[in-house]
């Protein structure tokens, strides 16, 4: 009975014999395909066929029965004693090979034939447990042919998102052709036949090989700037493809730079201000453009320089959004105008002890940028800034006065006129003196008249030569007596 069998492993408990298998041989795992996915479940390779065109039994006994035995790769055909069965080789009494009911190759063994290790899959498709090592490059005789895949797979295709993501890019790998049918019929002459597409492989910047589940043939990229990936095809024996193809993905997982603000002046001005934004880069897909908002208004994308004329604080916030949508913190800057002018509420003349000098205490407001400093003019024209000062401004003289107070933008008050009366810069004068025409034998008098033109005079005094003058109350005129002649 023609009886057609698919032969198997396990990739994961045959580890060490795929690693020999990529020296010995490249018709298994001839890319040095993994043996299991990134979760860790192991594949399943197909690595040969063999079916049985004549009557004889094939016998499947397990071939080994230790892990040392793995590495073995060379082995001689075993014998066949006069009964048929089965017998050690000299490599290891217990490494048993297939027999036929006659040998398989030339009497005494042939050192260089290669077997393939592979397992049966039973006529009610379970994969039996037993193992048998299969001749891969001599023809089996009377009626035992066999399949095996000895070419790898190519054609593998990759698809990547173009340009720079958010958060994530899933890389997806397709295509792949492999040679032959998956599976020979029960008349296929022995040869090498394809397995068919098994799974896909990736490496990500150059690394260690990574393996996809079996039906999902896709890698998701989540690190932050450019990421080279590169996709080679598995067949079902276990050959990885030499071709590869490659794609670049982008990721940009974090926010640009906070950008600057200038202002043209910080301080208070009572002209308009400019701001300027500049941003200050991405470290990934880059600036896309800047947004500023006025006094927490909406955002609007900055195109120029800003100008802002209005009285009082204004801030100005700036942020900027990469290529990707993401948002960067928010930098202001507060812009200071002040066009409304101090007022002068009040000035008090406060003279010194001589009348010599009037100190003009104002009193002055300004609700914005502040009173900076006062000036005092006779004309009623304001001054210039730099003659305002911090202290009270001061007169020398009587007369009209025209006050005046500054803020820190450089706003002038309206003026504060002020008439000053009380200061006396000039001394009396005595304008006559009259003495007693007479002779007397006792005393004599002398009357003085003295006059001021500003304050008047309060009091007359006189003195003997090098005397202590003796003053008198008066507001014009004094008359003294004297009892001695004198000057």
């Amino acid at each position: 009975m023609n009886r057609i069998k698919k032969v198997s492993r396990p990739a994961a408990s045959l580890l060490a014999l795929l690693c020999v298998t990529l020296f010995a041989s490249t018709a298994f795992a001839a890319g040095g395909a993994l043996g299991a996915d990134r979760n860790g479940t192991p594949y399943t390779y197909v690595i040969g066929y063999m079916y049985s065109g004549s009557s004889q039994t094939v016998n499947t006994r397990e071939i080994f029965t230790s892990p040392n035995n793995y590495d073995i790769w060379l082995c001689p055909v075993c014998g066949r004693d006069p009964l048929g069965n089965s017998q050690g080789t000299a490599l290891s009494p217990n490494l048993y090979m297939p027999c036929y009911g006659y040998d398989i190759a030339a009497a005494g063994g042939d050192m260089s034939i290669r077997y393939a290790l592979v397992r049966h899959r039973h006529n009610n498709g379970q994969l039996s447990n037993d193992k048998v090592y299969i001749p891969v490059n001599v023809p089996m005789y009377a009626g035992c042919y066999y399949g095996y895949d000895l070419t790898e797979p190519a054609g593998v295709q990759i698809s990547a998102p173009t340009g720079w993501q958010r958060d994530s890019a899933v890389v997806r790998f397709s295509g792949g052709t492999d040679t032959g049918t998956s599976l020979p019929d029960w008349s296929a002459a022995p040869g090498d036949y394809g397995s068919g597409i098994h799974h896909y492989e990736y490496s990500v910047n150059g690394g260690a090989w990574t393996g996809c589940p079996v039906g999902d043939p896709t890698v998701t990229i989540t690190a932050g700037g450019e990421t080279t990936v590169t996709a080679r095809v598995v067949d079902g024996a276990g050959n990885a493809s030499g071709q590869t193809a490659t794609a670049k993905v982008y990721i940009d997982p974090v926010p640009p730079n906070v950008p600057g603000v200038t202002l043209s002046t910080e301080q208070w001005t009572n002209t308009s201000v400019t701001a300027t934004v500049k941003d200050n880069g991405d470290a990934h897909s880059g600036v896309a453009r800047t947004e500023y908002s006025l006094d927490g208004g909406s955002w609007t994308t900055y195109s120029g320089v800003l100008s802002i004329a209005d009285h009082g604080k204004h801030t100005v916030g700036a942020r900027a959004i990469d290529n990707v949508g993401r948002i960067s913190g928010t930098a202001s800057k507060t812009a200071l105008v002040d066009k409304v002018a101090p007022v002068v509420s009040k000035v008090e003349q406060q003279p010194d002890s001589g009348h010599m000098e009037m100190t003009l205490s104002v009193t002055a407001t300004d609700a914005d940028s502040g009173v900076k400093g006062y000036a005092v003019t006779t004309e009623e024209k304001a001054p210039a800034l730099d003659k305002f000062q911090d202290s009270a401004p001061k007169a020398d003289h009587n007369g009209v006065y025209y006050i005046w107070a500054a803020d820190k933008a450089g706003n002038i008050s309206a003026a504060a006129k002020v008439n000053v009366t009380a200061l006396d810069i000039v001394a009396p004068v005595v304008v006559r003196v009259e003495t007693q025409p007479t002779w007397d034998a006792t005393e004599n008098w002398a009357k003085v008249t003295a006059q001021d033109d500003n304050s008047g005079v309060v009091a007359i005094g006189w003195a003997a030569p090098d005397g202590v003058i003796q003053w008198v109350d008066a507001d014009s005129e004094c008359t003294f007596t004297y009892t001695d002649n004198s000057s």
